[in-house]
């Protein structure tokens, strides 16, 4: 047989064998002669025992005998090249050409012995070295990038700019290296250039998206129309540029330009940019409150409806600003938003709510997502339906809002445009874009899909893969062939190519995909040997007849190319090709192994390729004998690795030689490995012989001792070594014998030798360990409960080698156990799974017991001993202690048992039975002991706990028993005499965090005390009324429990406390010791200082803290802060109406704001109206609020004079939660008094103390009483007034018409006007009931007008109004009052005009309060008559002349008790006493209130229906009427005001005019008949231009028309006009503190050089806020009787107390101080 093939010299150089022709190329081998195994045993070769070596022998020339493959593992990416080769027992093969899988993949080489070149063989999967460490396909840098660019238009609103850029390698593939990349979007506008980072490329698809969110093109958007910019993305490494996109054109849209509102109205924003379907927008709703001529109105209430198309826009949410309170929202109506807020949140200042653009709301609208695509019109617009000022002035009404949108201008219709999801391009890629065309090799196809993507116009939106892209463009068919988008290599083609491009078309939309394609050439087929051979002495075991051939390995080799790539030769295919033989009866062919079967010659070749591949080689089979000249068995426990990169190049010239060294380490016990058995033939040839394939081999061993060799599959090979257990170390050729025995008729075919190295490490050392080390004997009481002594121990040996190595020898048949010691306590049991220790039973000894194990067949000179101790019960001995326990108690032995205090009860002990063990331990064994005691009677212990009852006198010893060893005796002294307490102490835990001892709890709530009680003893009770001791001595026994407050926390004997009352300061809770008997005179108590603060129940409310005192304890003109909050409980709060009661001598309120749960919502607080009540309501359609809600807080003053005790009391007039059926009203009359709120304030002063208690309880009790009854009285009345209103229809306010006037018509306009569901169709009310919809009487000035009715209601008027919220509101504050008329006709009769012109003319309103009675001495109604010229002089008989303006004349009216407010006037002097004719005089009454303190504020005055007196109002006229009069004649000199004598009819002459009296009421006054008082206008040619006196406008009231408190002095203080010299106009300074009204007094005129330039009468106005100032002669801020200063000498602010800008101003009188 001959050799020489490539794959011959393979085999050969794996063998070891020389080559003859140093020509790798070569295709011819010369053989030579095979070696023959010249080992024989020697009889010196007999294993010794050695020191281990100091490092694993290596495989020695064992490997020679190897064959030996290093492979790819099947997922790796590469071939191998070139054929395995060795050296000094090494092996190594060269891998390249690993672009065959995409980059970033993972592989390893792997070694492989026997088996066949492609499957099998290998090291057994026990070993981790049978594979190299991984390496991984390295990435290349992008060389190119793409860019397409979803938002191709910005715009102002939509200016995020989004594209999507994808990056190539420099052969087209999307893995690109990502380490160090930077993606960079530059965008260029303009003079803007930018950049912004991108997003890093996919590692799959080498796409990903550029975002850029900022608005840093905005200063580059013009209102001319588009600017043009550009858009591209640059690749960066380390900074430096590496690939730059084309630039794509980026367009900013046009700029819409506004017009700004010119005068109050309301606008909102749209989208300028188109929009998508389902998509969302907010809009934002802003307001004008400043006219063109600089007029500013304080936005403080409105009504905004927003439409919207319904087919295009769907509304989600409003949002209300955080200025204002929640909004009432009304979406019910398709295509409506009717949006109502009724106040300015607390916090809010004037400023924020006063301007150009003050923010009222923002709107959320979704686009149907079927919304038609295009521009739509009409889309959204607002109607600014109602401004209302803060004093509740409308000063806009249905107005058109403007909306910004895309048009630009001042639009009243918004347009929407409407764009739907286009695609703007397309990407594609192909995961795997470097392709080798294996199909020419096997036959299978080799598919890459290309995966098309399409991106689309809007930013966010994700990219989606298509199916319907077109993929073109394959010109050369040899190449590759595209099955739709499918990339496909086959059989068929024939060519390869560097360069291979695919068009890509999805519509109109294109790009490309590049691909690599490599292809196989100078395919060889080789045989290892090409001559089979029969083997000497060798039947094949199918057929013992014929002789057994040899078999070869087959191999395959090509060279992958292709047009413009460089090739890489020599490429192992082996293993991606099939082999067949044309003759299987000649040679067979099973995976790449072909086997001689009979004589004769096939050809090997390829199958399952291409049809024209035809590389093959022959086999000869032959009847040359060949001989086994080497049969080697071989031992291998591991291999080493070097050579393999962790990171290869893609590039088709890198290649790595990985390196493997097998490694035989045997060196130590039950070390293995699989065992090779190979023949080598005479011929030169190498052949593994398993025994798989039927023939006879063995492998033994020649030293059993150092290695034994078992017949079993491990790894590839049939046999396996083992290291023994104390083996013997060998190193020997020879140890291994292996015999190849024909299977047929048993003969020897060959035999042979193996080379192991058994080098086992030297025991050095051995530990033994017990666990436990401490063991007892079963029938020991320290093994049983509650001891549980283990009864064995588990013993654990390990010995230690030379080479720090370990191995468990406790279970090993070497390690021998023997006691030492202590032989007679233990045994030691050496059991399958276990060794343990055990107590020897029939022996009571303890003590140590040595157990060591030793070693003396295998190492003698090494032992290890570990002690175990056997331990038992000792001793038991008893204590006791004092029971129940308490700290300490277990230090203190009580062996007497005395009686408690003065009861019939013995004090209790609890026993303890410690048993010490032998080592001293000590364990409590009281629960397992049995007792025995010296009497039968007087004295128990109960075994499961020790408890010692006594019951007689006397003394008993008491022994224990624990598993037979017994105590000592305890004795027991049981006598009659007392131990009596000494010490009470309460120790219970209240609530509280400032104050721990609050008992906040809802009324009627208990608490069981605590208290510990110590005794003489010192023995104690931790717990007298709830302790364990309770059950056997009742604290009842010997002690009491007593409140110093019973009404407020009772207490009862047995120590139960029950809150029922808030109290003013702590109660004090006393525990006293007690004797029944005379045996204990030395009693004891212990206090306790607690806090009765009542928490509301449901519906309840509570006033002041609720930690400590309910109300802090003040000093006299200090103030103190009364949280209000209501219990709602689960349910959620509504509405509330509360009404506090104080004593107004000796506590007042002073401000008023609104509670931190309750800012967001309709809030109104009233205090000093009258001076004995707060007012504290709100009213909200929904909220979120529940639970314990703070709706307020009041602050309260304590008054000069205040009594040590002011007791505060509340009434809940109307609560309205979730629940309605708790609903409490007026309505209803199940008013309620407040139950947690009702308390009383402690006034802190020394005159507190000074006071007997009995004094002190004594008044407030009688204060509390009259204030109960204050209480009781207003709900009466309000019942009765209830009652006598529900008799008739006609209630003013009663909108909701449950016949009464409440927060719960308020809350029902809320809903009328937002048209809430229940609440859009009036047909059913009676005309009565549809005015009060309307308090401020538009329907009677212009019945016919429905400018100020909600949006869509038909209806007609009355009809329900922003202003008349806030007006109903205002005047349940009792900031307003009812003008009772009910229609035209009546508004007509309020002017009586004279038929002559010498009649009187006649003006009369009736005003009613809001319990519908008339009002009270806290109104003033003026009139202002709107004549001009001479009837500006007309003569007042009834009511008083205030002023005259170019508004009319100014009167305040009379107001008798009726409730009709009248003014009577008849013509002006210089006229003859008759009036001069004037056609269409308006006529308005104007409605001012005070509260108790004669002070008033902007949101306590009202003009029917618009006046100048009112805040940010104009003249408006409530009626007009025709003057009959004469012609005027010209006056000469200025023109005089007088006041006429009566000229009245008798009921006019009787009727009285309003003065005000000292005593805070006014009082009525007949009109006088005396001389009419001249009153000059101007003496100066400066005279106003209009010739009248000019009035400021912010002007609040004038100083003659408030009701006058009286001041301490004698004579009433007078307030003057301040005078503003920068319009030369007076002007009362709304800052200014309010004070005292007085009675008039005429200004003064400063006589000096300061006078006024216009030489009209001038206040200076340093003398205004200083009575010392020189220039002030006589100073109007000082009684004129009195050196005294008037009430005004402090000016600031924050000197007013009702100025606090805390509190809620929409309603307070406060807000006075905010306008």
């Amino acid at each position: 047989m001959h050799g020489g093939s490539p794959f011959q010299q393979l085999l050969w150089c794996i063998a070891g064998l020389p080559d003859t022709d140093t020509d790798s190329d070569s295709t011819t081998r010369t053989s030579t002669s095979a070696p023959t195994d010249t080992r024989t045993p020697t009889a010196t070769s007999t294993p010794t025992t050695s020191s281990a070596p100091t490092s694993a022998p290596t495989v020695y020339s064992f490997s020679t005998y190897l064959r030996t493959v290093l492979r790819l593992t099947s997922t790796s990416a590469g071939f191998p090249q070139g054929s395995t080769t060795s050296a000094s027992a090494s092996f190594s093969r060269t891998f390249s050409t690993f672009s065959n899988r995409i980059p970033s993949t993972s592989g390893n080489v792997e070694v492989y012995i026997g088996g066949t070149s492609c499957a099998g063989g290998g090291l057994d999967s026990s070993f981790s070295t049978d594979q190299s460490p991984a390496f991984t396909t390295a990435t290349k840098q992008a060389a190119s990038i793409s860019l397409l660019l979803r938002t191709s238009t910005i715009y102002v609103d939509s200016y995020y700019i989004s594209a999507q850029y994808y990056v190539r390698d420099e052969d087209g593939r999307p893995q690109v290296t990502t380490s160090g990349i930077t993606v960079n979007l530059v965008m260029t506008a303009g003079s803007t250039s930018l950049s912004s980072a991108c997003s890093s490329p996919s590692s799959s698809t080498g796409a990903a998206t550029c975002s850029y969110t900022s608005n840093g093109l905005s200063s580059e958007f013009s209102t001319s129309g588009n600017v043009t910019g550009s858009v591209k993305v640059q690749v960066l490494y380390s900074d430096a540029v590496v690939a730059e996109s084309s630039s794509l054109t980026l367009t900013l849209g046009a700029k819409a330009s506004h017009t700004a509102l010119s005068e109050p109205n309301m606008v909102i924003t749209m989208p300028y940019s188109p929009r998508f379907g389902g998509d969302s927008f907010t809009s934002q709703v802003l307001a004008r409150t400043t006219t063109s001529g600089g007029t500013e109105y304080v936005l403080g209430s409105f009504n905004a409806i927003v439409y919207y198309t319904s087919s295009i826009l769907t509304f989600s949410s409003l949002s209300g600003d955080s200025k204002y309170a929640s909004p009432t929202v009304n979406s019910g109506t398709d295509g409506v938003v009717n949006v109502v807020v009724s106040r300015l949140s607390s916090s809010t200042t004037d400023a924020e709510v006063t301007g150009t653009a003050v923010t009222l709301f923002t709107v959320t609208f979704s686009l149907v997502s079927s919304a038609t695509v295009g521009t739509s019109s009409n889309v959204l617009s607002l109607s600014a339906y109602s401004m209302v000022t803060t004093a509740n002035v409308e000063f806009a009404s249905q107005k058109i809002g403007q909306v910004d949108d895309a048009h630009g201008g001042a639009q009243t219709q918004g347009q929407l445009t409407v764009t739907e999801l286009a695609q703007v391009g397309i990407y594609a890629y192909a995961a795997q874009a470097e392709l080798f065309n294996t199909a020419y090799l096997d036959g299978t196809d080799v598919t890459s899909s290309i995966t098309v993507k399409r991106v689309y116009n809007k930013y966010g939106e994700s990219d989606t893969t298509t199916t319907a892209a077109t993929c073109l463009g394959l010109a050369d068919a040899t190449v590759a062939t595209l099955s739709s988008c499918d990339m496909v290599l086959t059989s068929s083609q024939s060519a390869g190519e560097s360069s291979l491009s695919v068009s890509v078309t999805d519509g109109t939309y294109s790009t490309s995909v590049r691909f690599r394609v490599w292809f196989p050439s100078s395919i060889t087929v080789m045989a290892d040997d090409a001559e089979l051979n029969a083997v000497t002495g060798a039947k094949q075991a199918s057929s013992c007849s014929s002789s057994l051939y040899q078999g070869t390995e087959l191999a395959a080799t090509a060279t992958w190319g292709g047009s413009g790539l460089t090739s890489v030769a020599n490429v192992d295919v082996t293993c991606l090709v099939s082999f067949e033989s044309s003759d299987s009866g000649v040679a067979s062919v099973s995976g790449t192994t072909a086997t001689g079967i009979a004589l004769g010659t096939a050809t090997v070749s390829i199958s399952g390729g291409a049809s024209g591949l035809s590389a093959s080689t022959s086999v000869t089979v032959t009847d040359t004998v060949v001989t086994v000249s080497v049969l080697s068995a071989v031992l291998v426990t591991g291999a080493t690795w070097s050579g393999v990169d962790s990171s290869v190049s893609l590039a088709p010239s890198t290649a790595f030689t990985a390196q493997t060294t097998f490694v035989q380490s045997l060196t130590a016990e039950e070390d293995s490995g699989p065992i090779y058995v190979f023949a080598h033939f005479s011929d030169g040839y190498w052949q593994e012989v398993p025994s798989a394939d039927g023939s006879g081999v063995t492998v033994n061993s020649s030293y059993s001792s150092a290695l034994t060799v078992s017949m079993e599959s491990f790894g590839s090979a049939d046999f396996k070594g083992t290291v023994p257990d104390s083996p013997s170390s060998a190193d020997s050729e020879q140890l291994l014998t292996a015999t190849w025995t024909d299977s047929c008729d048993s003969t020897t075919i060959a035999s042979g030798f193996g080379g192991v190295t058994v080098a086992v490490a030297t025991p050095t050392s051995a530990t033994i360990t017990a666990s436990p080390t401490k063991i007892s004997r079963s029938s020991d009481g320290a093994a049983n409960s509650p001891i549980n002594t283990a009864t064995s121990s588990t013993l654990t040996v390990t010995g230690t080698f030379d080479d720090s190595t370990s191995k468990d020898f406790t279970l090993d048949s070497r390690s021998t156990y023997t006691v030492t010691s202590g032989g007679a306590l233990v045994e030691v049991t050496v059991g399958t799974s276990s060794v343990t220790a055990s107590v020897i039973d029939g022996t009571a000894d303890f003590g140590s017991a040595t157990i060591e194990v030793s070693f003396p067949t295998y190492a003698s000179s090494i032992t290890a001993t570990v002690t175990v101790t056997v331990i038992g019960t000792s001793s038991v001995a008893l204590s006791s202690n004092p029971y129940p326990t308490y700290s300490g108690s277990s230090s203190f032995t009580e062996s007497v048992l005395s009686l408690v205090q003065c009861t019939s009860t013995y004090q209790r002990a609890v026993l303890t039975a410690t048993a010490t063990l032998s080592d001293g331990t000590t364990h409590d064994v009281l629960s397992e002991s049995s007792y025995a005691i010296s009497q039968t009677s007087g004295l128990s212990v109960t075994a499961s706990n020790g408890r010692v009852v006594a019951s007689a006198d006397g003394s008993y010893d008491v022994t224990a028993t624990y598993y037979s060893v017994a105590s000592t005796a305890f004795t027991y002294t049981v006598e009659s005499n007392r131990v009596s307490v000494t010490s009470l102490t309460h120790t219970t835990s209240w609530s509280g965090s400032n104050f721990p001892t609050t008992f906040y709890a809802v009324k009627d709530s208990t608490k069981t005390l605590s208290v510990t009680a110590v005794f003489s003893d010192g023995t104690q009770f931790t717990d007298i009324v709830g302790g364990t001791q309770s059950s056997w001595v009742a604290d009842t026994e010997y002690a009491t429990f007593t409140s110093d407050a019973a009404d407020k926390i009772s207490v009862t004997a047995a120590g139960v406390a029950t809150l029922l009352d808030n109290h003013y300061q702590a109660v004090a809770l006393m525990a006293t010791s007690m004797c029944s008997t005379s045996d204990i005179t030395d009693l004891v108590s212990g206090t306790m200082d607690v806090y009765a603060n009542l928490r509301p129940a449901t519906n309840d409310v509570d006033l002041g803290l609720n930690d400590g005192v309910q109300f802090t304890s003040t000093a006299v003109g200090g103030t103190f802060s009364v949280p209000v909050q209501i219990e709602t409980g689960s349910n959620t709060l509504n509405l509330y109406d509360i009404l506090l009661t104080i004593v107004d001598t000796d506590v007042r309120a002073t401000a008023c704001s609104v509670g931190s749960d309750w800012a967001d919502y309709t809030f109104s607080c009233t205090i000093n109206d009258p001076s004995t009540q707060v007012l504290i309501t709100g009213t909200e359609i929904s909220t979120t609020k529940s639970g314990l809600v703070t709706v307020a807080t009041v602050t309260l003053q304590v008054q000069s004079g205040a009594s040590t005790l002011s007791p505060i009391v509340g009434t809940i007039q109307g609560l309205l939660t979730s629940d309605t059926s708790s609903e409490i009203s007026v309505a209803l009359g199940n008013q309620v008094a407040i139950v947690a709120g009702l308390g009383a304030h402690e006034l802190s002063s020394s005159r507190r103390r000074q006071l007997l208690e009995v004094e002190i309880l004594s008044a407030y009790a009688s204060r509390l009483a009259n204030a109960r009854a204050q209480q009781q009285r207003e709900l009466d009345a309000r019942r009765a007034r209830r009652h006598l209103l529900q008799t008739t229809s006609d209630v003013l306010g009663d909108v909701n018409r449950d016949g009464y006037f409440d927060t719960f018509d308020v809350q029902a306009l809320k809903n009328w006007v937002a048209g809430s569901s229940g609440y859009t169709d009036p047909t059913s009310l009676t005309t009565f009931q549809r005015q009060q919809f309307d308090p401020t009487l538009d329907f009677l000035t212009a019945p016919d007008d429905t400018s100020k009715c909600p949006q869509g209601w038909t209806y007609g008027t009355p009809c329900p109004h922003t202003q008349d919220i806030v007006y109903s509101n205002y005047v349940y504050a009792n900031f307003y009052r009812w003008m009772k008329l009910s229609s035209p006709e009546e508004v007509d009769a309020a002017v009586s005009v004279p038929p002559e012109p010498t009649g009187v003319l006649t003006f009369s309103v009736l005003i009613y309060g809001k319990d519908n009675a008339v009002v009270s001495d806290t109104t003033v109604v003026q009139f202002e008559i709107g004549v001009t010229g001479d009837n500006l002089q007309m003569q007042w008989s009834v009511g008083t002349y205030v002023s005259s303006s170019e508004d009319g004349v100014l009167v305040t009216a009379s107001r008798p008790s009726s409730g009709v407010y009248t003014a009577s006037a008849t013509g002006p002097v210089s006229n003859g006493n008759s009036f001069v004719a004037e056609s269409a005089v308006g006529f308005v009454a104007i409605v001012k209130t005070y509260d108790s303190e004669g002070a008033s504020a902007n949101e306590r005055v009202w003009a029917f229906q618009g006046s100048t007196q009112q805040y940010q109002s104009s003249y408006k006229a409530f009626t007009t009427f025709e003057l009959l009069g004469t012609t005027s004649a010209p006056t000469e000199g200025p023109m005089m005001f007088t006041t006429a004598p009566s000229s009245a009819s008798p009921t006019e002459t009787n009727t009285p005019t309003q003065t005000f009296s000292p005593t805070n009421a006014p009082t009525s006054t007949s009109p006088t008949t005396s001389t009419p008082t001249t009153v000059p206008i101007n003496d100066s040619n400066h005279e106003h231009p209009d010739d009248r006196p000019h009035i400021n406008d912010s002007i609040l009231q004038l100083p003659n028309d408030r009701p006058h408190i009286n001041s301490p002095t004698t004579s009433s203080p007078t307030i003057a006009p301040h005078i503003n010299e920068s319009n030369n106009r007076p002007h009362i300074n709304r800052y200014e503190p309010r004070v005292q009204p007085r009675a008039p007094q005429q200004p003064h005129i400063n006589e000096s050089s300061h006078e006024h330039p216009n030489n009209r009468p001038h206040i200076n106005e340093q003398c205004y806020s200083n009575t010392k100032h020189p220039d002030c002669n006589v100073c109007p801020h000082k009684h004129p009787e009195s050196n005294d200063e008037g009430p005004d000498k402090n000016d600031e602010p924050n000197q007013d107390p009702y100025y606090n800008e805390y509190s809620n101003h929409a309603i307070h009188p406060s807000r006075a101080a905010r306008h």
